[in-house]
């Protein structure tokens, strides 16, 4: 697959370290316990996408004494080696304990050994079937398969389906079944699970900005740009909200002016983490001007839908873009 899609709908790695209602739960200052909450994370950034709690907090977890709560921060903070040998070490005192499998799940999906990651999920449903997470990782096996087929994502689309339906909290499916119909180009189809995932989530950032990307490509601008200010209004200055936004108005309104407004907003920012959207900005802004090269302009045609055809996974950096895991924690 590609991804310019999902790096523009998260600009990471996401990653869902458990389930989530969107409610905060009880004692959540106890580190000496795992604390059975969503975190949807991105990798290489410094905040989740879908969190209770800010990065801090998942940094003292991992200085807890408890192994599983360490796992939890590792997964939380995107340190996958240390999630992998931590789960591995508690699984060889405490053989098939489901809830360390399934964090040893999720680490393997975040160094991308994806058919092992599926294997030990697949031994978590055997233990507790109908296990969202674990249905959720093989779905990510599946869609990840090298050089899948139609039916690979097929397959993957019914996986991720089987575990929203098992778990009505679950998140990290929705985000990857909506990611995925946007991908084969199913934009009505990605627009629903979005707005259902959102519902889940409190209308957490990968929800509506991946339904907001979804009106976009089903001509719904109205709609569109009600998910992106929704974003702007919570957390007032994201780049990819405003870039999208840029991207509405320039397609949807003709409307050169605001979307020059957004991108020049983009421009302004002075983090180090927004660079990869200051460059995406002034090749749109290049385009407004009639100065963008060809390639300029086929990547930003992708970044707006018009090229949606599925391609096959490639081993690179940039692959993690496409992942998102769920690891189910009591």
């Amino acid at each position: 697959m590609t991804t310019k899609l999902i790096t523009t709908i998260l600009a990471g790695v996401a990653l869902a370290a458990c389930t989530t209602s969107g409610k905060k739960t009880a004692g959540e200052g106890d580190l000496a316990k795992s604390t059975g909450e969503s975190v949807v994370q991105q990798q290489g950034r410094s905040e989740p996408v879908v969190s209770q709690h800010e990065r801090k907090y998942w940094l003292d977890m991992r200085q807890s004494k408890g192994i599983l709560p360490r796992i939890d921060g590792a997964l939380a903070t995107g340190e996958a080696t240390a999630a992998l040998d931590l789960a591995r070490g508690y699984l060889a005192k405490h053989p098939g304990e489901p809830r360390a499998m399934m964090a040893l799940s999720a680490a393997l999906v975040m160094n991308r050994s994806y058919d092992l990651a599926a294997y030990y999920a697949g031994l978590v449903e055997k233990q507790q079937p109908g296990n969202a997470s674990a249905l959720n990782v093989k779905g990510m096996a599946a869609m990840l398969t090298p050089k899948a087929r139609l039916a690979d994502f097929q397959k993957a689309i019914a996986l991720f389906q089987a575990a929203l339906d098992a778990d009505g909290t679950h998140v990290a499916a929705g985000l990857n079944l909506g990611s995925l119909y946007l991908e084969l180009g199913n934009a009505k189809a990605a627009g629903e699970v979005f707005a259902k995932t959102a519902q889940r989530c409190d209308d957490c950032t990968a929800a509506l900005m991946g339904h907001g990307i979804a009106m976009a490509r089903s001509q719904q601008k109205e709609k569109a740009v009600k998910s992106f200010e929704s974003v702007l209004a919570r957390h007032g200055r994201h780049t990819g909200a405003m870039y999208q936004l840029a991207l509405v108005y320039k397609n949807g309104y003709n409307d050169r002016k605001k979307a020059e407004k957004y991108l020049f907003q983009i421009l302004a920012e002075k983090s180090p983490a927004d660079q990869y959207a200051k460059e995406r900005a002034q090749t749109v802004l290049r385009v407004l001007k009639g100065e963008a090269s060809s390639e300029e302009r086929t990547m930003i045609a992708e970044d707006e839908g018009e090229t949606t055809a599925p391609a096959a996974a490639k081993e690179d950096k940039n692959d993690a873009e496409l992942l998102m895991t769920g690891a189910e924690f009591d």
